[in-house]
């Protein structure tokens, strides 16, 4: 039997499941050179049914297919994928490595009597002779069987019973091959039955035995709509063939066309992905191109249900409707097109266009009219990209390339072709995708950040929250909160919502997907999950297609588990100083007295119950990666997002006020205690900063006074004790309002052009003219790319590539220069064939550092006693490591340095040559207490020195002096009692330290003498002495 398969390029693995009448076969190829060269491959294992009624994706997660096997009895597929043996359901399912390691050129695969065998002909390490390994099914063991030593090059395997079939060839490049048999019961190798000219793929088929076979194929009974498998026992699954726009329901039985989906280019196929959230996500395939398909540009006419795309090596745009899917040549063009958009108010199908050497044009054709209607709107341009049409406005958009000295660029005209504008954007490298939402218009570019502006290309911004993603982005949608895009290097689908900046895989395993297309004509703000899950946030609910997201108000940020709110708190320290009279009766003395004496002996006992109380303040600000920031922030700002949005600004730090661009000091008696653009506020009446300019807090002048209510206050009550410590605490009674956003939906293309390649030697898989943005690893100042291209002549030998960075194994290592454009390196592979002939694989690596420094370790908070105003205070200096060596470390305060009553927050910031940073702190607590024992002092306090030999003074607080009548002298020692005694009796009578102020009476004695005649009742003296 020949099965002609359409849209298949190469099989190495084929097997036949006879009961349910189809081919399980592995596909794979490779993509047609575009304008810079780059070729890409794809590989896939499919199935389809013998009568060709339907086609089936397996999987796309397999880097080489090999050898492929069935399990027909306990329902597994086998395959080898890049010298690795898997094991899965037969859909693909559940897929699990059974064999890592001891292969190296596995080509054969066969299953039989419960025992899976696998051929290895070792043909790429050449260090020994092939290998057959068995795997029972059973015990899950491996076992190796040993064949003869002049087996060279085994391609293929079948298994019937105790004898085992093998092709074998004595070389790679000969043109005779051979079949040949092995005894596995007794090990006798070599018999030859056949030789040819290299014989591969070989099946053996007891067809006698199984139509005596009675097989009951469970299917014939499922409830499956359309496709069948059979599962393990006698259970099955169901399945939608491909090359349908229908996909399976939540029932798991039924298949159902999607009401809202996304399609997606992805090389050679075009996938299907339901947006329904009662339908499997799974991608499905509803287009399968030649091998060499490049499909690169894709819009979609919901009006009319019809999808059109371009094949771009083929310079033709094709399309279908959708239900029934039936493809057809719409239009063969003399140029590639990688850029496509419909019109849907007259009806027009719009794309760019570029021929060979770059020159390009924009054309608009009507697709239900003749040839006629094809116009070329607007020529003269270079390469471009992707296109964009907003009917509303009357305006198109469209991109291009870097190209002759020339930046990339976005371009602006009418629909018409005229009245043409440049935005002015910077920064683009490649931009691949366009949208727009509000007014607003989105780019994508291929260095991993999504731009903002409005038509004019005015208030350019990057969304912060993709910053930094390191990835090629090619695709992209908005629509309301989330954003789509596809990663052209991971092969992924991302949603991103920008309400609470959660990123979501929607799907993986593509190839190399380019242009996405949304339809989903449901409205997300009327019919959404959230109206019948939505209570199962603590926060407000967020829409998403097919799911949906917890967010949570200003200061608080959602839980690890995705529903609860957490609350973003400053804890503040309330030390309530109570004191409670305990009145004690001893009972055994009330007894007597009552009965004896008459007198009640009550002891009467002072209690201080000293409680301690955390209040929470919500603090809404949390620093974060200076990247995030459009401003870089200065020294006196840290980048902050507002927790939960996704916004990210420059926020001034404790102790400073300002807009956060701009932040200046609080100035001496102004603080200002949380992170934030507040303004700095006054100290409290009595207390002052101590001459501190960027104060987080104020402190009280009397020592014995706290702040409580605004006001300096003896603690008797309360007093409160900020702290640095973070900690979180449920939020409550969480209510925020999120306004409805609207869905535009939107084409893009991307850079993948064709033309043929004219020299011999060839790379295959190489990245050429790529930039790959890579970020550094927390352990290394470099990183190792592992190199998965190779480079082969013209006959497809493999040739030897010499890189121009330091190479490793398969890896080649990369160091880190500098963030941003100025750290884009040139990495460079030169493959020379026989003939002297060269290809050159060339690509960029941007390596990025983000990374922020460590220290190994730092200080605990310190606390120390004194009878001292101030007093030095050492530590050890914090050391701090980063992946790039050596980081800069700047200090608030060094050790010894003199420190003053009260707690002082010291501060260390680590800083690399990237800008990422780290900070350690701690707090220094000196406590004053005196060292020996002296009355109670109102208005000041005792100072005294560390030892018995020092002397103690009277320090007066502010406001206050110390008393001018000379009772108290300023020194004394508190070692000498009797100076104590005198002490304690002269504050009996006078306060040491008094009021500074004005009398209001003055009242002054005074007496005089001189020389002169003393008469009795002389009022002449008196008189004079009055005038005088």
């Amino acid at each position: 039997m020949f099965l002609v398969i359409d849209r298949t390029f190469s099989f190495p693995g084929l097997a036949l499941d006879w009961q349910s009448r189809q081919l399980y076969f592995t596909n794979e190829g490779m993509s047609s050179p575009g304008l810079d060269g780059a070729r890409y491959s794809w590989r896939r294992l499919e199935r389809i049914s013998l009568d060709k009624t339907w086609r089936k994706t397996v999987t796309t997660d397999i880097k080489r297919p090999q050898g492929i096997a069935l399990d027909l009895t306990e329902s597994a597929l086998f395959y080898v994928d890049s010298n690795k043996v898997f094991k899965s359901l037969l859909d693909g399912s559940d897929a699990k490595v059974i064999l890592e390691k001891g292969l190296h050129d596995a080509n054969g695969l066969s299953f039989d009597g419960g025992k899976l065998y696998v051929i290895d002909s070792i043909q790429r390490n050449g260090t020994s002779s092939a290998q057959l390994m068995m795997y029972e099914v059973s015990t899950e063991e491996w076992t190796p069987l040993k064949l003869s030593n002049n087996v060279s090059l085994p391609t293929s395997l079948a298994v019937q019973g105790d004898s085992l079939y093998y092709t074998d060839w004595p070389s790679a490049d000969a043109k005779t091959g051979s079949i040949k048999s092995f005894n596995i019961r007794f090990g006798v190798d070599n018999t030859l039955i056949l030789s040819g000219s290299q014989p591969s793929g070989l099946h053996y088929s007891p067809l006698a035995r199984r139509k005596k076979d009675s097989v009951d194929d469970p299917c014939s009974k499922s409830s499956c709509s359309e496709g069948c498998t059979n599962s393990l026992g006698s259970s099955t699954t169901c399945f939608c063939p491909d090359q349908t726009a229908r996909v399976l329901s939540d029932d798991q039985a039924t298949c159902t066309r999607p009401t809202n989906f996304l399609l997606v280019a992805d090389l050679n196929t075009i996938k299907m992905l339901s947006l329904d959230p009662n339908t499997q996500s799974r991608p499905h395939t509803l287009y399968y191109g030649s091998g060499d398909t490049n499909i690169i540009a894709l819009t979609f006419d919901a009006a009319t249900d019809t999808l059109y795309w371009s094949d771009v090596p083929k310079q033709s745009i094709y399309t279908s409707q959708l239900s029934p899917f039936k493809p057809r040549l719409l239009y063969k063009a003399n140029h590639y097109i990688e850029g496509m958009a419909f019109d849907t108010t007259k009806r027009r199908l719009f794309w760019t266009g570029y021929s060979r050497n770059g020159s390009g044009v924009i054309v608009r054709f009507h697709p239900f009219r003749d040839r006629g209607s094809y116009t070329e709107l607007i020529k003269g341009l270079y390469n471009p990209k992707t296109l964009l049409l907003y009917p509303a406005r009357k305006m198109m958009f469209w991109t291009q390339y870097q190209n002759k000295g020339k930046p990339a660029c976005v371009t602006r005209a009418k629909l018409n072709g005229r009245e043409k504008r440049r935005l002015p954007l910077t920064g683009l490298f490649w931009p691949n995708a366009l949208a727009i939402h509000k007014n607003t218009l989105f780019i994508a570019d291929g260095s991993g950040q999504i731009i903002a502006t409005d038509f004019d290309g005015k208030g350019q911004r990057s969304l912060p929250y993709l910053k930094g993603a390191s990835d090629h982005f090619f695709g992209m949608v908005v629509m309301d909160t989330v954003l789509l895009l596809t990663k052209w290097f991971h092969g992924s689908l991302h949603m991103v919502d920008r309400v609470t900046g959660q990123w979501d895989v929607l799907a993986a395993n593509f190839h190399r997907p380019a242009t996405i297309v949304l339809h989903h004509p449901t409205n997300l703000t009327e019919k959404n999950q959230c109206s019948s899950r939505g209570s199962e946030c603590e926060g407000s609910c967020i829409p998403v297609p097919r799911s949906f997201h917890c967010t949570c108000p200003v200061g608080f940020r959602i839980d690890e588990d995705g529903r609860s709110c957490i609350q973003q708190v400053v804890v503040v320290v309330v030390v309530v100083v109570v004191v409670v009279v305990v009145v004690v009766v001893v009972v055994v003395v009330v007894v007597i007295v009552v009965v004896a004496l008459k007198v009640v002996v009550v002891v009467v006992v002072l209690v201080i119950i000293i409680i301690i109380i955390t209040i929470n303040i919500v603090i809404p600000w949390e620093v974060t990666d200076d990247t995030l920031c459009e401003e870089r922030c200065t020294d006196k700002a840290y980048c902050s997002q507002l927790i939960p949005l996704l916004k990210f600004q420059c926020v001034c730090k404790a102790g400073y006020e300002g807009n956060g661009i701009h932040c200046s000091e609080c100035g001496a008696d102004y603080y200002k205690p949380l992170l934030g653009n507040a303004s700095c506020v006054q100290c409290p009446l009595g207390s002052s900063t101590q001459g501190i300019t960027t104060a987080s807090r104020c402190i009280c002048n009397k020592p014995d006074h706290v702040i409580e209510n605004g006001a300096c206050l003896v603690p008797t009550t309360t007093s409160m004790t900020p702290t640095l410590t973070t900690e979180s605490g449920r939020g409550r009674d969480l209510t925020s309002n999120w306004g409805e956003l609207s869905t535009q939906l939107t084409e893009d293309d991307s850079d993948v052009t064709a033309v043929s390649v004219s020299a011999p030697p060839h790379f295959e898989n190489c990245p050429h003219g790529d930039t790959m943005l890579m970020r550094l690893p927390e352990t290394s100042d470099r990183v190792w790319l592992t190199i998965n291209w190779t480079a082969r002549d013209a006959k497809g030998a493999s040739l030897s590539i010499i890189p121009n960075v330091t190479m490793s194994g398969n890896k080649i290592a990369i160091p880190w220069v500098a963030n941003g454009p100025k750290g884009q390196q040139t990495v460079r592979f030169v493959a020379t064939d026989s003939d002297g002939k060269t290809a050159i694989c060339q690509f960029h690596v941007l390596v990025e550092d983000f990374v922020s420094p460590k220290f190994k370790t730092c200080p605990h908070n310190i606390k120390r006693k004194t009878a001292l105003i101030g007093e030095p205070i050492s530590w050890q200096i914090p050391e701090a490591v980063d992946n790039i060596p050596e980081p800069t470390v700047t200090a608030s305060h060094q050790p010894k340095s003199e420190f003053s009553i009260g707690t002082t927050h010291v501060t260390y910031t680590a800083m690399d040559s990237a800008g990422n940073r780290a900070v350690c702190t701690f707090n220094v607590t000196l406590i004053f207490e005196q060292p020996c024992k002296l009355p109670d002092l109102n208005n000041g306090r005792f100072v005294c020195g560390s030892s018995s030999r020092d002397i103690c003074h009277i320090l007066c607080s502010q406001g206050y002096i110390l008393n001018p009548l000379g009772l108290f002298r300023r020194t004394f020692s508190c070692m000498i009692p009797a100076d104590v005694d005198n002490l304690i009796t002269t504050m009996k009578k006078q306060e040491p330290c008094l009021y500074m102020r004005r009398p209001k009476i003055a009242h002054q004695e005074m007496s005089l003498s001189f020389k002169g005649p003393c008469l009795p009742e002389d009022n002449g003296l008196k008189t004079i002495l009055q005038d005088k």
